[in-house]
């Protein structure tokens, strides 16, 4: 079994534009054609400008923020190894005073933080993919600094409007049509700067509906969210109310008996894996897995998100559920970039 660091820094051989099998065109995919990568400062301030203001709106954790009291629905078809219905509930009065709890069929977790800003826990099972995936595009989509990262953008247009799409990652010297595989996505409104779609790796994304016009605290609410992972739609979640939370109630920020304390686990991390291509091709082809690594290493849960070469699958598949990954003592959501190399 191989043991793998959860920071992997990408490496390997930088391939020629005519041997990168591309990433594989889906309905959400807006980016076909070449993008422009953003050197000048004044293109670079105008695309983290437009970013920001989507962040301002879609961030519900950003200091000095409104508290609120959330709850969302959600419709999981797809997407890991659990489906049905469930439910994203969060009370949060600032960082260090919260209520949140989450549930998907017979799962179900809480975690609270109190006065101290210590986090407890209690679950009946990790985490299932789905419920991660609406977590991170719910409270955090933009997340991090992205200033000294490497941007690209191209225009487009998003359901008759004229949207940007941003395009976020690591240095890289490869130049070639579309997106790349290492690549964060953003699709922001350029009239209103709201986020339209989030994709944190190729092949999922999760498109946001603004239809309702629901105000709260100067922001406009997305009242839906609507996954898609490998060209399927997987999740369903919709916004069923959002209020101020009126007074604390102590109780709800105490910890119960059977709670633990718990670090949080690192979400959305993006690493390669590389092994040689059994199809010979003499192209790089690279297979998206999603996978969930609990604090021992192992993957609990996997599912592919976008693929060069679709006979490459489930050789990738089995990659990463062999492979012992060294996270510490934290939980991971991970999207691992499995590299087929010639």
């Amino acid at each position: 079994m191989r043991i793998l660091p959860i920071f992997l820094a990408l490496g390997g051989t930088v391939f020629a534009q005519d041997k990168v099998a591309l990433v594989p065109a889906d309905p959400h995919e807006l980016v076909t054609g070449m993008a422009q990568v953003l050197s000048t400062p004044d293109d670079r301030v105008n695309a983290m400008a437009l970013l920001e203001r989507a962040k301002q709106n879609s961030d519900m954790h950003m200091p000095g923020a409104a508290p609120f009291d959330l709850k969302m629905a959600l419709n999981v078809i797809g997407g890991g190894a659990r489906t049905g219905m469930g439910e994203v509930a969060e009370t949060w009065f600032r960082g260090t005073s919260w209520r949140y709890e989450q549930t998907l069929g017979t799962y179900s977790e809480v975690r609270i933080s109190g006065s101290r800003g210590q986090t407890f826990m209690k679950r009946t099972e990790i985490a299932p993919i789905p419920v991660q995936m609406v977590r991170a595009a719910l409270f955090w989509p933009v997340g991090g600094n992205p200033s000294t990262s490497m941007i690209r953008s191209a225009p487009a247009q998003w359901n008759g409007k004229p949207v940007t799409v941003i395009l976020i990652s690591g240095n890289t010297d490869s130049i070639y049509p579309g997106r790349h595989w290492v690549e964060t996505e953003y699709v922001v409104d350029n009239a209103t700067g709201l986020l339209q779609i989030y994709s944190r790796a190729p092949g999922t994304f999760a498109v946001y509906s603004y239809d309702k016009g629901l105000q709260f605290h100067g922001r406009l609410m997305a009242d839906r969210i609507t996954f898609f992972v490998a060209g399927l739609q997987v999740v369903d979640a919709q916004l069923m109310s959002i209020a101020d939370p009126g007074n604390i109630d102590a109780k709800l920020l105490s910890p119960t008996p059977e709670m633990r304390l718990i670090a949080m686990g690192g979400g959305n991390q993006r690493f390669p894996l590389v092994i040689h291509d059994p199809t010979n091709s003499g192209m790089l082809k690279q297979v998206i897995v999603h996978a969930l690594i609990d604090a021992n290493g192992n993957v609990v849960d996997s599912v592919f998100s976008a693929a060069a070469d679709p006979a490459l699958i489930d050789t990738a598949l089995d990659l990463v559920r062999k492979t012992k990954f060294a996270v510490g003592t934290q939980q991971v959501d991970a999207y691992i970039n499995v590299r087929f190399v010639p």
